[in-house]
């Protein structure tokens, strides 16, 4: 009996090492400079957090890609339901919209730059990638803290949110997406830091800049 409990509890504990490595690497592919990113940093500022504007979400968007209910990491995490983009006059916009409810206390968005040489991707598609746009928060008491990234310690992406649409909105700005013309990205949303689901298409980022 007490060979079988001995068993019962390793088996429990390596399971947990699993999942908790599982999320570290996760962790990781939103922030950490460590491996092999040294454009991504992570903002400890004081964040607003706030719908987008009225005008912006009543603007016409231009859908990009659809994805399928149900096919996230986790279940009850963001689930994206297409990607949509709007170009503004100074700042390009995409627009995240979710099967589930958008949780407004630590949502996070991005897109990822394919690469042939980069590192293995996590989501639905076979590929890599090398570089990455992304923002997110998390609230702390009545504050937003945040990860905002543009491949610079600046981090000048824009993260606003709409409840009746359901959706998240990610600004680049256009004088910096000119940068990455020619290549292809693959958009993700995420909760708390992690990665949770991704949009099964490979975008190409000129599509953004017409």
């Amino acid at each position: 009996m007490k060979r079988i409990l001995l068993i019962a509890l390793i088996v429990i504990l390596v399971a947990g090492l699993v999942f908790t490595s599982k999320y570290a690497i996760k962790y990781a592919h939103w922030s950490t400079k460590s491996l092999g990113y040294p454009g991504l940093y992570k903002q400890t500022d004081r964040y607003s957090f706030l719908p987008l504007d009225s005008v912006l979400v009543n603007s016409t968007w231009e859908l990009l890609a659809m994805d399928s209910a149900g096919d996230g990491d986790l279940l009850n995490w963001p689930d994206v339901k297409a990607l949509h983009v709007y170009r503004g006059i100074d700042t390009i916009w995409l627009a995240y919209s979710l099967h589930n409810d958008i949780d407004i206390n630590a949502p996070m968005v991005s897109i990822a730059l394919h690469s042939d040489e980069g590192r293995d991707w996590y989501g639905t598609l076979d590929l890599k990638y090398k570089g990455m746009i992304s923002t997110g928060y998390y609230r702390k008491g009545d504050q937003y803290y945040g990860y905002n990234f543009l491949i610079d310690e600046k981090g000048i992406c824009s993260f606003k949110y709409n409840m009746a649409k359901n959706a998240l909105y990610m600004g680049i700005p256009k004088a910096r997406a000119q940068e990455f013309k020619g290549k292809k990205f693959v958009a993700s949303v995420g909760l708390k830091s992690y990665w949770n689901d991704d949009v099964d298409q490979l975008i190409d980022f000129d599509s953004l800049l017409k």
